[in-house]
């Protein structure tokens, strides 16, 4: 058994804004089933006390931090029940003042602040946590830059107070996205407390700024991407590694760096009835769950019956999703099919997210039986598998993918992914049969143009209207396994290979 504390800025069911918030809870959930003690740690969040029942565990922990200064926590905990029968409950540790943090009412927000300070806080605090706490955790599990100052820190205790609880862990960092790298003045450094040695090429200096995730990354025991691909994309181009490509290099070539697919939480995205054994009776079912979605929504929109496939996506709006390339091709995809597209988020940073923000209003406004933005019964969490079982096929036209969990959900409920030939979607998206996969199991295209995703788009709706073929897609998304029970094993062989030996 190993002690496990995973340090996130995301939870599902507790702050949930992407994908990280759904694979920290399934994969946690999955080292629980195997026997392991995993716990998480959050930041205080605002609105946790209104929905969550906390209990609070130390009612002062001092954090010390630079220059002097200091801040003062509590600890609160919660439980998340994680299965039906309630055998398997996860402990959330919630800790880490900041104003940020504490003014937040809703998931959204939470990476909304102008620098990195408030991730800095809540990194020390859990370190000090580690330190005080009657639970000694084997390994700290980071993710991204806002947990990425842990392995700074581990590193500085192992120096300096070789003695301390904190300096006897071991550190994984899992790298979900590379481009918030927790970058600030040099100023940071001192911040965050540690001496002035550690601004240096081999620490947290980068290109005359201070880079956290580089320093993470340089000092983790253990380094993971979500999926292979993406593993090799980001030691091979500027655009995959946002600078830090030969940081990673150089860790690759120690051993300290591997890329793990993404598992998913199978018993979450499963449909009533269904045995997932790709059986004539699966399709029965699934067109049956597919209808009963659509009556009720086709009705709440004043859609008319159609012959027609639905698309679907349903995403935050960031470039990285694909979104300008969307805008250009959804006016001719609504010219053979329905589209539903579901976002959150800002309308952009750039004034071409904001044209394509508008462009895509535009549309909805003129083609309302064709295509729908954010609409009425789809744009809670709640409503995602709604989103699913009405959709045929889902768009994602990622720019960069580093896992994606979007295109596994939606196969369980028997959607076809077109996605772009990148990270994650290239090792779990197959528009040829393979030896050793159920395949096809979608459609794939290579260059980012128009007339590449609507000519991947035209191939699906020509299969859609070839239902044998059609068929055997679903039969194949059905097939797909995904389980983190699959994963887990890899996680578990990484946890290994940070501790000492």
């Amino acid at each position: 058994m190993t002690k496990i504390l995973m340090v996130a800025p995301e939870l599902a069911k507790v702050a949930m804004v992407g994908g990280i918030a759904e694979y920290l809870l399934g994969l946690s959930g999955a080292l629980l089933q195997q026997g392991h003690d995993v716990r998480v740690a959050l930041p205080h969040y605002g609105w946790l006390e209104h929905e969550h029942e906390l209990t609070v565990l130390r009612e002062r922990l001092p954090v010390p931090l630079g220059m002097g200064a200091s801040t003062v926590t509590k600890v609160w905990q919660t439980h998340l029940t994680l299965s039906r029968e309630e055998t398997h409950r996860l402990p959330v540790y919630v800790m880490g003042e900041h104003t940020h943090f504490a003014t937040l009412q809703r998931a959204v927000d939470l990476y909304r602040w102008p620098n990195h300070e408030p991730w800095v806080v809540f990194n020390k605090a859990v370190a000090e946590w580690v330190n005080v706490s009657d639970w000694k955790p084997d390994v700290i599990h980071c993710h991204d830059a806002h947990a990425a100052m842990l392995p700074i820190y581990v590193r500085d205790a192992r120096d300096k107070a070789p003695h301390q609880p904190l300096a006897q862990v071991r550190t994984v960092l899992t790298l979900h996205n590379l481009l918030n790298q927790g970058r600030g003045s040099q100023e940071l450094v001192s911040f965050a407390g540690l001496f002035h040695g550690w601004y240096n090429p081999d620490g947290l200096e980068f290109y005359g700024s201070t880079n956290v995730l580089k320093g993470g990354i340089l000092h983790a025991d253990q380094v993971n991407t979500v999926s292979p691909t993406y593993a090799w994309e980001i030691c091979h181009s500027n655009e995959q590694g946002f600078g830090l490509e030969d940081v990673l290099c150089h860790v690759r070539s120690e051993g300290r760096l591997r890329g793990i697919l993404n598992g998913l939480d199978e018993v979450r995205w499963q449909l009533e009835g269904l045995h997932y054994n790709g059986s004539k009776e699966d399709i029965e079912i699934l067109e049956a769950v597919k209808d009963t979605t659509r009556e009720k929504l086709y009705k709440l929109w004043h859609w008319e019956e159609s012959h027609q496939p639905v698309f679907m996506f349903r995403s935050r709006w960031d470039h990285q999703k694909g979104i300008l390339l969307l805008a250009e091709c959804m006016e001719t995809i609504t010219e053979l099919a329905r589209c539903v597209m579901v976002t959150w988020g800002t309308l952009g940073h750039t004034p071409e997210q904001v044209r394509a923000w508008h462009k895509l209003q535009d549309l909805a406004k003129r083609k309302p039986q064709q295509f729908l933005l954010n609409p009425e019964g789809l744009n809670d969490i709640e409503d995602t598998l709604a989103h699913y079982t009405l959709s045929d096929f889902v768009l994602m036209p990622s720019t960069y993918e580093p896992c994606g969990l979007v295109q596994l959900e939606t196969q369980r409920c028997g959607v076809i992914p077109v996605v772009h030939h990148t990270g994650g979607l290239r090792d779990t998206v197959f528009e040829h049969t393979l030896p050793d996969r159920p395949s096809p199991n979608g459609f794939v295209f290579h260059h980012l143009e128009p007339e590449h995703c609507l000519a991947a788009v035209r191939r699906a709706i020509d299969a859609f209207h070839d239902p044998k073929r059609f068929n055997q897609l679903r039969q194949h998304a059905l097939l797909q396994q995904n389980s983190w029970a699959d994963r887990v094993q890899e996680y578990e062989t990484l946890y290994k290979e940070a501790l000492p030996r």
